[in-house]
């Protein structure tokens, strides 16, 4: 008797390959993608503007420059550039799946392979 609990297989066993299925992508709703691209886009943003912000804080004093009321629009900035580039990341989104569901009239859309 055995101490392992799992069978063991040949190892010439292959399992069967699961089967394959083409779709095509007919249509994309711009509600949709606008909306995830502006979450995809102020999330990113809201990595990428602290560390500009930082970065640019860090060379203005280094330089020895008065940069006080700068610091405060550089400030402002890295709170609104989030919000900004996901309107951006919106208006991408829509306009770009719009564009999508006019052109696959003549395309027939995105062939994609599924397992």
């Amino acid at each position: 008797m055995s101490s392992d609990p799992v069978p063991s297989v040949p190892s010439s066993f292959n399992p069967p390959a699961a089967p394959r299925i083409k779709r095509r992508l007919k249509r994309v709703d711009p509600l949709s993608a606008g909306t995830t691209l502006a979450l995809l886009y102020g999330t990113i943003s809201l990595i990428v503007a602290p560390l500009l912000f930082i970065m640019t804080s860090a060379a203005a004093h280094s330089s020895g420059a008065h940069v006080g009321g700068g610091l405060a629009i550089g400030a402002w900035f890295a709170v609104a550039i989030p919000f900004l580039y996901g309107l951006i990341g919106f208006l991408t989104g829509a306009v770009g799946a719009a564009l999508y569901n006019f052109l696959t009239r003549w395309t027939g859309g995105i062939e994609i392979e599924l397992e």
